[in-house]
């Protein structure tokens, strides 16, 4: 059996067909040591307010399409099934198969997979079945089944309380383009942008340098000091300097709490996201910062705009958008992948097609040597889409 995937056109709300190794389909580490994965949406009605105000109601993604060569004699039947948990048989229809029969002629077919019930802390497994003999000739695809969630994300620019340190934000419809290409086709989910403007505020204090102050140490450790409010904790010793970005955080949400009275702000909201952007960091190599906790998501995302030596051959609109969605991931419980565990066939950049692999580069010598797809990653593996969309449990 060969699989490969399929790039739907349709499925964005651009327009665009889906990128090549971005639409759903692992099909596995190399040396292969599983079985490929398809991510098989359970489509959903949502109604959402237009630019205007106006509600309106569109579907969600209805499913999934691999395609399929059948290289035995005979035909074969596709039958999806869970396999048993603690020796408990699981009966539930998650997936349906269409059409459920490949024939034998040496040709590819595409086979459109549709979530119908959460594939809860398992895949559903397809067999194949040999239609002359009834053999089951073993499993050939494992298919996570994700319903439908959407994200809403406040962003802000912040800057010094002069207008000094002004960074620039991607524009609002290129972030929609690289969430919707990245998660939309590869977890089922959704995200609306909203652009709070600009925040003024004196954080640029410790060093007073021009820069928002990030790293500690000499692994350049990213930091956040905590506030108990937000659920942080301020035990990390190694945090004892961040000086810019708690005290700036605190500033906003406290003004936010004050001027909302008794009233909830956005942050109150389980499925709110506050991202900030700001010109600069005190190392130029860091794109940004989010906490992996799924119990600290009140705490924001934060990205770097403003690069020293930006190459010309990037755009720097979508660099930064791709290396927002890469810092939203962790705030959906996904870390990075270590290079030395997950290396591919062709050396370890072949993995820089991975979102989460942290290819993200402004060296010249490496994005002049790298495509689109390297430059601007947008794949997930299954443990990504797995641990960006929960299914059971939800920790929203």
């Amino acid at each position: 059996m060969n699989l490969r995937e399929v790039r739907q056109t349709g499925l964005l709300l651009n327009g665009d067909p889906e990128d090549k190794g971005c639409t759903g389909f692992d099909p596995g580490q190399s040396p292969k040591v599983d079985l490929a994965a398809l991510m098989a949406p359970i489509q959903t009605t949502e109604t959402l307010p237009d630019a205007n105000g106006n509600l309106v109601t569109s579907q969600t993604p209805a499913s999934n399409v691999v395609s399929m060569k059948n290289n035995s004699k005979h035909a074969l039947t596709l039958v999806p099934h869970t396999p048993p948990l603690n020796n408990i048989d699981d009966p539930t229809i998650r997936v349906t198969v269409s059409p459920q029969t490949l024939p034998a002629d040496g040709r590819y077919h595409d086979i459109t997979f549709t979530g119908v019930a959460a594939s809860l802390d398992r895949p559903v497994r397809i067999e194949a079945f040999d239609n002359i003999t009834a053999e089951n000739l073993g499993d050939i695809l494992q298919v996570d089944v994700k319903s439908w969630h959407r994200w809403f994300i406040d962003y802000y620019a912040v800057s010094e309380l002069n207008g000094s340190l002004q960074p620039t934000p991607p524009l609002q419809q290129t972030l929609q383009d690289q969430f919707d290409r990245i998660f939309r086709s590869q977890a089922n989910l959704g995200f609306t942008f909203t652009n709070k403007g600009t925040v003024a505020d004196h954080y640029d204090v410790s060093p007073h340098d021009g820069n928002l102050r990030v790293s500690f140490n000499s692994l350049n450790k990213v930091c956040f000091l905590g506030w108990a409010a937000l659920g942080a904790s301020a035990s990390d010793p190694s945090c004892v300097k961040d000086t810019e970005l708690t005290p700036m955080y605190q500033r906003m949400i406290t003004a936010q709490q004050q001027a909302a009275g008794q009233n909830p702000i956005d942050l109150d909201n389980p499925d709110m996201f506050y991202l900030l952007f700001f010109k600069q960091f005190d190392v130029n190599t860091i794109g940004g910062w989010s906490s992996t906790a799924l119990d600290k998501r009140r705490l924001p995302s934060v990205v770097h705009t403003n690069y020293a030596d930006f190459p010309n051959l990037l755009d720097q609109d979508k660099f930064v958008a791709v290396a927002t969605a890469h810092e939203i991931a962790h705030k959906l419980g996904q870390a990075d992948h270590v290079t030395s565990t997950k290396d591919v066939t062709g050396g370890p950049d072949a993995n820089a097609v991975y979102l989460m692999f942290t290819p993200l580069s402004i060296n010249r010598d490496t994005v002049s040597k790298r495509g689109d797809d390297k430059r601007y990653p947008c794949r997930l593996r299954q443990e990504d889409w797995n641990n960006v969309n929960y299914v059971y449990p939800t920790p929203r």
